[in-house]
């Protein structure tokens, strides 16, 4: 079921590997948004509406000394970032009392 202001994702969701696949393509090898965003220094991530790690730009994937394929699985920023509050709460980075 599609989300809307009537129907929005709720904190613990996340995408289903298919779709999160599907969105994978928009930042795939080649293409001209992701040759964009690499050639910013500034720090970005896009991120779907549950939350994860779509694609992170060449400045951000250094920082989190990940590769891509890290990236990929669906991860949150706090995952990514390794927060010590990322697996408080029952539906991971975000779900916390900390957050």
């Amino acid at each position: 079921m599609p989300y809307s202001a009537a129907n929005p994702p709720r904190l613990h969701d996340r995408a289903s590997p298919q779709f999160f696949r599907e969105q994978l393509t928009l930042f795939s090898e080649g293409t001209l948004s992701r040759k964009l965003l690499d050639s910013l220094p500034s720090l970005l991530a896009v991120l779907n509406r549950q939350r994860q790690i779509v694609y992170a730009n060449q400045a951000l994937r250094d920082l989190f000394g990940k590769h891509r394929q890290d990236l990929q699985e669906g991860m949150r920023p706090g995952e990514a970032l390794d927060c010590i509050y990322a697996k408080e709460g029952d539906g991971g980075c975000g779900t916390g009392e900390a957050c």
